[in-house]
């Protein structure tokens, strides 16, 4: 089993065209949602929330290492209001700080506020020592190549891998076929997070 992730935080592009490659592939994946996304598209969540796990990715995406508690509790929770009110599901227990940055204070905060369940994506070494990340690099200046490439390189490990691309990614939109279809061919079923931690 591989969980799939995506963060939603920029424009929207091509993330209609991303769901209609998932329902086309009969995939649920797990969305970590920023609250001014969901208050720009409000639509494509209620979308994605009807199919797809919903998760936390902030309500504005601040580096939370240079927040106080109080002011990452109420960034979550004012992320948390715009997710009850759009799409009428919570995002507890799970997040994704923005960026990916986090220590043990910031991970303690949001526990307390809720959300106990930190979701990286992996990074492990293969059998060759090289260490392999389950983000795609679609926020960077790849190709689309590059980005299938990343994808298959977190696959190869195998079971328990989390992976982490993006809702207005143009290289991911491009490969994402050709992706499900190669994890699968690997004999991996696409999940959602909480299956993969059930």
């Amino acid at each position: 089993e591989l969980a799939f992730t995506f963060d939603c935080g920029g424009h929207a592009g091509p993330t209609r065209e991303i769901l209609e490659i998932l329902r086309e592939a009969d995939v649920s994946v797990t969305f970590f949602m920023i609250g001014d996304w969901v208050r720009a598209h409000p639509d494509l969540a209620r979308d994605i929330a009807a199919r797809h796990e919903f998760a936390h990715h902030s309500d504005r995406h601040p580096d939370y290492p240079s927040l106080t508690d109080a002011q990452i509790i109420a960034d979550l929770e004012a992320g948390e209001r715009t997710f009850l009110e759009v799409t009428g599901k919570t995002t507890r227990p799970l997040w994704r700080a923005p960026s990916g940055a986090r220590d043990d204070r910031v991970l303690a905060a949001a526990a307390r506020a809720g959300w106990p369940v930190h979701v990286f994506w992996t990074q492990e070494r293969n059998a060759r020592g090289e260490l392999i990340t389950g983000d795609s690099g679609d926020w960077r200046p790849f190709t689309p190549q590059q980005v299938a490439s990343n994808l298959d390189r977190a696959a190869e490990l195998g079971n328990g891998v989390i992976t982490v691309s993006h809702c207005d990614s143009e290289q991911t939109r491009v490969v994402l076929r050709q992706s499900l279809e190669a994890i699968k061919a690997r004999g991996l079923r696409i999940i959602t997070v909480s299956e993969l931690l059930r």
